[in-house]
């Protein structure tokens, strides 16, 4: 894989580990607004109804608890998919806060969601680092490509004329 990152032409490597790090920096400043450390957000109180498990591929499993009151247990905008660890300690009927942000239609449950746990939001101030990383890396590799004589030229020395 290195090699392959090694071999990428320099303005490839730069817009691919640019596009990287936009999307985490986006991913972490939703993170900070549903903590609350930024931007706006509105937090309601309700009352877990009931808890779903679902598999998926690769023997992946994925918790969900909802708090719709009829019917919508499944409605999106009525469950938030959970770390299984927090879904096996929440009962039906016990108090939960779901976070809401302003111009975003999800809901983020407060304290136990998969995308605002601790370990996530490190995992991915790690990986906006090493997407950072990659972009000083790639714009130094354009300095030294922009240097460098292209690789079909090779200086050759001149030869003089025989002198009589």
């Amino acid at each position: 894989m290195l090699s392959l990152l090694r071999r990428l032409p320099p303005r490839i490597g730069i817009i691919f580990a640019a596009a990287l790090a936009l999307y985490t920096t986006h991913k972490l400043y939703t993170m900070c607004r549903i903590r609350g450390f930024v931007g706006e957000h509105r937090i309601e109180a309700h009352q877990v109804t009931g808890k779903t498990v679902e598999r998926g591929a690769k023997s992946r499993t994925f918790c969900f608890v909802s708090w719709a009151e009829d019917a919508r247990e499944n409605d999106r905008r009525h469950r938030v998919q959970v770390d299984c660890d927090y879904w096996e300690t929440v009962k039906t009927d016990d108090r939960i806060e779901v976070v809401r942000l302003d111009g975003d239609g999800d809901a983020y449950l407060r304290g136990g969601d998969v995308y605002t746990s601790n370990g996530q939001f490190i995992l991915d101030l790690v990986l906006l680092g090493a997407e950072l990383a990659g972009i000083l890396y790639y714009w130094s590799r354009t300095k030294e490509h922009s240097q460098s004589p292209p690789a079909s030229f090779t200086p050759r020395a001149r030869k003089e004329p025989p002198r009589p």
